[in-house]
């Protein structure tokens, strides 16, 4: 059985450095280093990180698998979150994005009516334009704080959607329909699917939504571009 304390430490012993060795984890978690090696060697056969002799390595998709493991078997939210940075969850969507065939922006600012307004991800497609809100500190989104959550990336994206400097900025062009989607990316799979018909997407399924997104299904908000000219 993985012992979260383990799980825990790699995470601790990777936030700096995508490499440790099997020594490294034993003083770091203080546990015998034969039952260190049989728990790495089981995170290896689940895939969770690459072995080499004595070294193991982690990239940022694997690190999240073992934190969402961790937290799995009982760890601190807070603790596992202290050792996850916005930088790799971030990177997690964007790189979901890429593969699904849009472009990204990451920490998109812009003004609006006076007020700066900011979202994580931009993903820009064809026909598409995914907005993402990343909580990688939120174990679950629900009650009023997922529906004030929900309703503040709506209105980010409504008024991304009809600020055609900002749209410019992205490459956007409006010639024909054109759909914004706002959608909450959390850490683990918790609550429910929609709020306010925005889908609330844990991180690891990201990639799975974004294959088969439809702007026209039943329940997901979707918000029409204002048409625009050509990019100044």
């Amino acid at each position: 059985m993985l012992n979260r304390d383990v799980l825990v430490n790699i995470l601790r012993i990777t936030r700096d450095s995508s490499e440790f060795s099997l020594d490294d984890l034993r003083k770091a978690a203080k546990i015998p280093g034969d039952e260190i090696r049989e728990q790495v060697v089981a995170l290896f056969d689940l895939g969770m990180l690459t072995l080499e002799h004595e070294t193991v390595s982690l990239d940022t998709e694997k690190r999240l698998r073992i934190a969402l493991e961790a937290l799995n078997r009982g760890a601190d939210l807070e603790k596992v979150c202290r050792f996850l940075s916005w930088q790799e969850f971030e990177e997690i969507a964007a790189k979901s994005l890429q593969v699904n065939g849009f472009s990204t922006f990451k920490h998109f600012v812009f003004v609006s009516d006076d007020r700066r307004r900011e979202i994580d991800v931009v993903g820009v497609g064809h026909l598409l334009v995914v907005c993402l809100d990343c909580k990688h500190w939120m174990k679950g989104i629900r009650g009023g704080i997922g529906e004030e959550i929900a309703a503040r990336q709506v209105e980010r994206v409504q008024s991304l959607a009809a600020h055609e400097p900002s749209m410019h900025r992205l490459g956007i062009r409006v010639e024909k329909d054109l759909y914004f989607i706002p959608a909450i990316v959390s850490l683990v799979d918790a609550g429910p699917r929609f709020i306010r018909q925005v889908p609330m997407v844990p991180v690891l399924k990201l990639n799975s939504f974004l294959s088969s997104i439809d702007p026209f299904v039943d329940g997901l908000l979707t918000i029409k571009a204002k048409r625009t000219g050509e990019p100044r």
